[in-house]
């Protein structure tokens, strides 16, 4: 008797356990649809959803950034603005992913900044929003990773002047917890 009253348990427990899981699963959707839905529209920030708890925002460097630096414009400070208003007192993980074309860097002044090129561009670039998401954006410091791709993850070829502009962005991927 006492071994089916844990059996009785178990299955009720797991039967809970299931509802929570699924109710858990709903309520990313749901964070997930919101976030897509209020930046539907937005011609500085695109949002892509990835799976069920994660998507990416994507900014081009043109919103960001002037041609070959990691200065960070006015609108890109904007921009971010509305990013961190979307993440702000969550808890997912955030990964700012920085990303160039493979057009060598030819301004003499990036090229003494970032001697390596693209590669250390990208990170210079990633780092830039990284640093203005945590002091100016108010998303806490342990929720953030950064990375610089270079030009080692295109979402076009490089054969032409639109595909370049692509591929010249910054991805802050969300994953929930």
């Amino acid at each position: 008797r006492r071994t089916r009253r844990s059996a009785r348990e178990i299955v009720a427990k797991a039967g809970s356990a299931e509802v929570a899981v699924e109710q858990a699963k709903g309520e990313m959707s749901e964070s997930v649809r919101r976030v897509l839905e209020r930046f539907k529209g937005d011609n500085q920030i695109e949002v892509i959803r990835d799976g069920a708890g994660s998507y990416r925002f994507v900014l081009r460097e043109s919103v960001l950034f002037g041609t070959g630096s990691s200065d960070l414009s006015e609108d890109g400070k904007r921009a971010l603005g509305r990013v961190a208003d979307a993440l702000r007192g969550g808890n997912q993980r955030i990964s700012v992913e920085g990303h160039t074309d493979d057009v060598p860097v030819k301004k003499e002044e990036t090229r003494k900044r970032y001697p390596r090129g693209n590669i250390e561009l990208s990170v210079g670039r990633a780092f830039a929003v990284y640093d203005w998401m945590i002091k100016g954006g108010g998303i806490e410091e342990a929720r953030v990773s950064v990375v610089g791709f270079g030009p080692h993850r295109p979402v076009a070829p490089n054969t032409n002047d639109m595909n370049r502009w692509r591929n010249r962005r910054v991805e802050i991927r969300i994953e929930e917890r």
